[in-house]
């Protein structure tokens, strides 16, 4: 009894005549007779009030029974007003995080707050991955790209500006972000994945590392290298975007050592070792394609970061999008022997 509750910020409140209409997407409720003095309790449900405050109220019991029928109440563990309090920035994502999590999405903030995740990759799509993750409200990141900016980067890596042609990705990443959100923790290696024996404490004491580089390197993803930390992979190739798999063998799934041994490491990493360069076989990177995956990949790797989420989605599956057709295609991962994988008790 001492949530404070709050109304799910997408349903439309008006009193028409007598009536007390309530709506949300597909759903419409008319409540009557009395409908000015059930929006008061409606009016009430602000974040900040406690369900046994609510209850009290005239007629109180019964609008909290209906809308608790709907889905449409949310319970915080903070007022309102105290936890936004001097951050207006979170407000949004607060709403959108209620949307997710019915019951104490305020915890979201913490979870992420404590958690440190490891971009590999601050391109077109790791740009995309950082920027969400940031706003989402991730306080502390490891940005990880030995690349520099090029006038092509420009179409699709919005951190960067021409001003930055030449600079190293993740020293112009860095500084956009703390330009938007100055509270970030952001640590800045301008170096590939596995580049340096350095790397080993950082990977493996991280929460979650998010590979978003180059085809080759992902094919050196040895489980040794990053002992029992989370991977997530995402990607493109042409037209189609790839989102997950996500590597947790402690929530069950097979790590990332085992399946990138398992789908033809040798003879892909001879193939992309020993490729020829041709004049004008340029990368495909569509903005939309970038954008689009990547912030699916943000969403995935937030399930991981905050357990309030629910936990990954992606766990030996992936997702492929077509921007040919604009569709998308769930697949689980081909079995693979792994084992680092835990048998996860059924909830």
């Amino acid at each position: 009894m001492k949530d404070h509750l709050w109304l799910l910020p997408t349903v439309v409140s008006s009193v028409i005549g007598d009536e007390l209409i309530l709506y949300q997407t597909e759903t419409r409720l008319a409540l009557s007779p009395g409908g000015p003095e059930l929006f008061e309790v409606v009016r009430q449900l602000d974040g900040n009030r406690t369900e046994e405050e609510l209850r009290a109220l005239p007629r109180g019991e019964e609008v909290l029974e209906i809308l608790e029928g709907e889905k449409w109440l949310v319970r915080l563990e903070t007022p309102l007003a105290r936890f936004i309090e001097g951050r207006p920035w979170i407000t949004r994502q607060l709403s959108f995080y209620a949307h997710l999590q019915r019951r104490y999405p305020d915890r979201i903030f913490a979870e992420l707050a404590s958690a440190h995740v490891v971009i590999v990759g601050t391109g077109g799509i790791g740009s995309h991955v950082a920027m969400s993750l940031a706003g989402a409200g991730v306080h502390r990141m490891t940005l990880m790209d030995p690349d520099t900016i090029d006038l092509s980067n420009l179409n699709r890596q919005f951190f960067y500006t021409r001003e930055d042609v030449g600079s190293r990705k993740v020293d112009a990443a860095a500084r956009f972000l703390l330009a938007r959100h100055p509270h970030l923790q952001i640590d800045a290696i301008p170096e590939a994945l596995f580049a340096s024996e350095g790397q080993a404490d950082l990977l493996r004491t991280a929460n979650l590392i998010l590979f978003a580089g180059d085809g080759p390197t992902v094919l050196q993803g040895m489980t040794a290298r990053v002992g029992s930390t989370p991977v997530l992979v995402g990607g493109y190739m042409g037209q189609i975007g790839v989102v997950g798999p996500t590597f947790w063998p402690a929530k069950g799934s097979a790590c990332w050592g085992c399946w990138t041994a398992a789908n033809d490491e040798k003879p892909l990493g001879e193939i992309f070792s020993t490729a020829i360069s041709r004049e004008a076989a340029w990368n495909s990177s569509g903005v939309t394609l970038n954008g689009i995956t990547g912030n699916l990949l943000a969403e995935e790797a937030l399930r991981c970061l905050a357990p309030s989420l629910g936990g990954p989605l992606l766990l030996d599956a992936r997702i492929s999008l077509d921007m040919a057709t604009l569709s998308l295609k769930r697949t689980p991962e081909a079995p693979v022997n792994c084992p680092h994988r835990q048998e996860v008790p059924k909830a």
